[in-house]
């Protein structure tokens, strides 16, 4: 794994980290937005034919979690569904249904 794509996967596991679980901190909606398509970004460019890219493009998922809105939720539903491995398969709607969850609230 290169160096800046190790890097990216810190980022996107410690967002993951602070916002997509209960005791999260309020995040700002312009930071969430910027965050959110920072992970959009980090998943276009994990979908090139990479190592282990399903496990990137799963933990960019679940970090959109915490930090999703509308448009993350129509990004997921245009991506190629997560097949394999096995332990992946859903992910897309486990993300989207958290994110229309915290949104409606």
């Amino acid at each position: 794994m290169a160096k800046d794509e190790e890097i990216l996967i810190h980022a996107v596991n410690a967002i993951n980290l602070v916002a997509s679980f209960k005791q999260r901190p309020e995040i700002e909606a312009e930071i969430a937005r910027d965050t959110s398509f920072f992970i959009q970004e980090c998943i276009r460019d994990f979908e090139k034919d990479r190592p282990n890219k399903n496990d990137k493009i799963a933990l960019c998922l679940l970090s959109l979690r915490g930090i999703g809105n509308e448009a993350s939720m129509q990004f997921i539903k245009n991506l190629q569904p997560i097949k394999e491995p096995l332990h992946y398969v859903g992910t897309e709607k486990i993300a989207i249904k958290a994110i229309k969850q915290r949104v409606q609230k």
